[in-house]
Parts: structure tokens; sequence; C-alpha cells
């Protein structure tokens, strides 16, 4: 439970490292179209991050990489969408 809080805490970072690269990408889109891709994210990193808490629970992944294995996509797409978008 301790790595979950740990790695829960990095969520905001994390939303907004990959809200920016995906806002910079495609500045042209809608207003809906930007709320519900948004939605979206938040939605998989939720169950994201509840999978992996399950996991470590039943001790069939560590519990340190059960917890943050999600952050860590997420923090590795977000950087590379970053990198890719022109700024």
């Amino acid at each position: 439970n301790m790595h979950y809080k740990l790695a829960f805490a990095f969520t905001s970072f994390i939303m907004i490292l990959f809200g920016l690269s995906i806002s910079i990408l495609s500045p042209k889109n809608n207003f809906t179209m930007g709320i519900g891709s948004s939605i979206l994210i938040i939605f998989v990193y939720s169950i994201g991050i509840k999978l992996g808490q399950i996991l470590g629970y039943k001790e069939i992944l560590s519990p340190w990489f059960s917890v943050w294995s999600i952050n860590i996509i997420f923090i590795l797409l977000g950087t590379y969408l970053f990198k890719i978008s022109k700024t």
C-alpha cells in the first residue's frame, strides 16, 4: 500500500506532462474532442493503476513494479510525445 500511495502522488505530474504533449500536438482540435480524449486518458490511467494495485496485492508482480509500471509507461509516452511536438 505504501508503494501505491507514493505512485499515486505522481498522478498530477504525469497527467500534466501527458496533457501538455497532447495539446501541443493537436492544437486545432475542438473543445469536445479535447475533453473526450482527456477523460479517456484519465480512465485508462485509473484502470492501469488499480490493476497494478490488484496484481501487487495478489503478489503476481512485485509491489513496487505493479503500481509504478503504469507511471513509467505514461511518463515515457508523455516524454516521447513532448519531444516530437513542435515546441
